[in-house]
């Protein structure tokens, strides 16, 4: 298999079916942990914005027959686990043979005098109470930013810590971090198959139907979230009755 411009622009769905594709040729994906042997790809979704997107990304690839795992933010400011929509929906992903990772944002916690580990075990126990699902793995939300690099432990509260131990020294990495690839573009990676252990992190915010610019597509993101909220609350007046009111009201403003 080639890099063929007929699959798609970078960054869009179509170009995602076509890396997954690119990539069982030549690799096993495997969870986090793996004893794997043979050629394999770590592939990794943090999900900072997005249970929309990540829906669509994860439905790709159970269509392909391949599963990743799949890393939730419990403490994000653009969706909310809490809310019975996005439960649904972490469910549907685990329930489609992904992994699920915790998303751990340091900064989140940054008044909280407790130890790290005892923070990143609480959030997995309400993360697993909430999709119902194992989690075995963590994940660091903007680890320069939050000054988390140089955590290279092994395990953090017992959860596999995908940027130390050997994920940090036996894998080739890439990410499309800001929508942007870092270090070389995955694509080429997958055509090179020069390495047998890869650690690959992608954002499924990124990858849409259409192309666009990175920050189109957060806008788009926000706008999504604006709309969401604002159809509950018009649904809530209907509800209980009170739209009349409020709709004459808004009559007679000036």
């Amino acid at each position: 298999m080639t890099d063929d411009p007929a699959m798609g622009p970078d960054f869009t769905e179509q170009r995602f079916r076509w890396l997954v594709r690119l990539a069982r040729t030549n690799y096993r994906f495997e969870p986090f942990g793996t004893a794997c042997v043979e050629p394999h790809i770590l592939w990794r979704h943090d999900i900072d914005y997005s249970l929309e997107q990540a829906s669509r990304i994860a439905t790709i690839e159970a269509d392909e027959g391949v599963a990743a795992t799949y890393f939730f933010l419990v403490t994000c400011r653009y969706y909310s686990l809490l809310e019975r929509e996005a439960r649904r929906q972490g469910r549907d992903i685990a329930r489609r043979g992904h992994h699920i990772g915790l998303h751990f944002d340091p900064l989140a916690h940054a008044d909280d005098r407790r130890p790290m580990a005892e923070i990143v075990a609480w959030e997995r126990r309400l993360l697993e109470d909430l999709l119902g699902a194992p989690v075995e793995t963590v994940s660091f939300h903007n680890p320069a930013q939050a000054g988390v690099l140089d955590l290279t432990q092994p395990e953090i509260a017992g959860l596999l810590n995908v940027y130390g131990g050997r994920v940090k020294t036996d894998y080739v990495y890439a990410s499309d971090s800001f929508g942007l690839w870092r270090y070389k573009p995955i694509h080429e990676v997958l055509l090179e198959a020069e390495h047998p252990r890869l650690h690959l992190l992608t954002h499924p915010v990124w990858w849409t139907v259409e192309p666009a610019d990175p920050r189109s597509k957060i806008a788009r993101c926000i706008g999504e979230r604006s709309q969401f909220l604002k159809e509950t609350y018009d649904q809530l007046l209907r509800d209980s009755g009170m739209w009349p009111a409020l709709a004459a009201l808004e009559r007679k403003r000036p």
